[in-house]
């Protein structure tokens, strides 16, 4: 689809710059915890094998209703709210049913829970393959809506983190989590 039907969205969270690029009412890419909007023009022009100059024209306020909301919901989760994103019309593109597979259990993993990698791919139906699970969520484009910063190791350990600042954010979005249900951080 070209650039010019899709729309760009920018929000300034207390988890850095968060960036959503649409496709229609569908996300195509969510990027967070970048330090500015060069950083994060950067980061989605990569993600979508982009230059720079020709990602979508950004939108302040959108005047699609279903993107609003998703904005709305979007920064009150940031601000600290209960919000579950399992909705959310995500434009996978051509993955392999596996991808997708994973994709969608993550989606289902509750707010204030985590899982292990091995049983995120048992819940997609590969019981046996934790490492591919973990290469889903290490390439996954869409942070917050597919919740991967909620799958640890099997050791309970917080592994790895893709967005900047790594697994400083991830544990900074887990200990957000954690606090909103009232709940200890389990993960070491």
């Amino acid at each position: 689809m070209p650039v010019d039907c899709q729309k760009l969205v920018i929000l300034d969270t207390s988890f850095g710059f968060l960036g959503l690029i649409f496709k229609g009412s569908k996300v195509l890419y969510l990027s967070l915890g970048h330090k500015n909007h060069q950083e994060l023009k950067r980061a989605l022009s990569l993600r979508g094998n982009l230059q720079a100059e020709r990602l979508p024209r950004e939108e302040s306020e959108p005047h699609n209703l279903p993107i609003q909301d998703l904005v709305d919901r979007l920064r009150r989760y940031t601000e600290g709210e209960v919000e579950e994103f399992r909705d959310v019309d995500l434009d996978l593109g051509n993955v392999t049913p596996f991808t997708d597979r994973v994709l969608r259990a993550c989606q289902k993993i509750p707010y204030g829970k985590t899982v292990s990698y091995a049983m995120l791919a048992e819940r997609a139906g590969s019981p046996r393959a934790a490492r591919s699970a973990g290469t889903v969520m290490a390439n996954n484009r869409f942070p917050l809506l597919v919740p991967c910063h909620r799958v640890v190791t099997a050791g309970r350990r917080l592994g790895g983190f893709s967005a900047p600042g790594g697994v400083t954010l991830k544990r900074q979005l887990l200990s957000l989590e954690a606090s909103t249900c009232g709940v200890p951080l389990t993960v070491q």
